[in-house]
């Protein structure tokens, strides 16, 4: 045996007991001599017997009938307590993947706490009608004729995953964006603002630049039809968009009026200044029935990038007669400004541009009403 752990007091601070009035005999702890009895396999008391007294065990113990000089602390006279086999870690989700970050590259601020680093899979692609950065509006709603198709994988599974979405007029979109540039290791906290007539910087997260140190974006859209078909891809097909083609999606989630619409929100430094030009055709100009209202949409609200709008702003004489071009859906357009008007002067379909040497021609977007179902 061993001293008990009272002795470090003193026996009588924890109110000793002696059982064999014999004042120089060991002291032992009573859950002691209880795992003694479980290792011995004592047949003469069960071990975990809740009323088990000091003299029970100190019989248990002594083959003499309790006639040996042994003392017990009744300090932790209670059994002891059941170990309870702690849960297995639970494993990582399978839609990501986590670890620890090994490191951070030289001269880049640490992240504000350590934890885990996530890495998601897209779960299908956005067919848009904007094929390039220059000419795709800065929000959602702004285009209402602008559509995109998002094209998730064949399987039952994402065929399941809509059903009941139809009955939703709006959805959210969670993507990312591709094409931004990488800010991952370096990311600036000022942005300039996407208008021409600030000169100010606002914080990267008081704005909605597609430059950030996360990469993701969200817009909500209008929903116009979801088509499933048996061993064919689950296609949603939306309107209203801000996206570039072949953009990753990363979730789909239904807009909801009470819990997504403020009313009484305010727009900080935004201000609903959306431009709204008249815009008009050259007579040689042919326009298809079923992108007309895609392209008086898109190019009514000025589409060019901020530094044409400096230097080449509405109105001004150096403006006068400036051709300017974006592509939109299957058409690479051209047009001017005219006394404070946009003039479409040419229509040239992608497929007749030769695309330069060791680049392949960019696929035909599909449009909304003969895309593939």
């Amino acid at each position: 045996f061993v001293s008990c752990c009272c002795l470090m007091d003193g026996p009588e601070s924890h109110g000793a007991k002696d059982l064999s009035s014999a004042n120089d005999a060991p002291l032992y702890c009573f859950n002691y001599l209880i795992d003694k009895c479980r290792m011995s396999k004592c047949p003469r008391l069960h071990v975990a017997d809740p009323k088990a007294t000091l003299a029970d065990i100190q019989q248990c113990l002594c083959p003499n009938d309790g006639q040996c000089r042994v003392r017990i602390c009744p300090y932790q006279h209670k059994p002891p307590p059941a170990t309870v086999p702690r849960p297995p870690p639970k494993r990582p989700r399978a839609d990501f993947v986590a670890a620890k970050p090994s490191g951070v590259a030289a001269g880049v601020e640490a992240p504000a706490r350590d934890g885990p680093v996530f890495s998601f899979s897209p779960i299908g692609y956005a067919k848009s009608c904007y094929r390039e950065k220059h000419g795709t509006p800065r929000q959602t709603g702004l285009v209402p004729s602008s559509w995109a198709i998002i094209e998730l994988p064949k399987g039952e599974k994402f065929s399941q995953a809509v059903d009941g979405l139809e009955q939703f007029s709006h959805v959210w979109l969670v993507y990312v964006f591709d094409r931004a540039h990488d800010r991952a290791a370096d990311w600036h906290p000022y942005i300039e603002t996407p208008r021409e007539t600030r000169t100010t910087k606002v914080g990267v997260f008081a704005c909605r630049s597609p430059d950030r140190p996360n990469p993701i974006g969200l817009s909500v859209v209008t929903l116009e039809r979801v088509v499933r078909g048996r061993g064919q891809p689950t296609r949603i097909h939306v309107k209203g968009v801000d996206l570039l083609d072949n953009t990753p999606i990363l979730d789909i989630k239904p807009y909801i009026p009470y819990a997504d619409c403020v009313p009484s929100a305010t727009a900080g430094w935004i201000h609903d200044d959306v431009p709204n030009y008249e815009v008009h055709f050259n007579p040689e100009v042919k326009v298809p029935s079923d992108f007309e209202a895609l392209l008086v949409d898109t190019l009514c609200i000025d589409p060019r990038p901020v530094p044409q709008k400096k230097r080449w702003p509405v109105g001004s004489p150096d403006s006068e007669q400036q051709t300017f071009s974006f592509r939109l859906a299957d058409w690479d357009v051209l047009w001017e400004i005219r006394a404070g008007q946009f003039w479409v002067t040419a229509l040239t379909p992608l497929a007749n541009i030769a695309p330069p040497a060791s680049v392949s021609a960019p696929a035909p977007a599909p449009s909304p009403d003969n895309a593939p179902t």
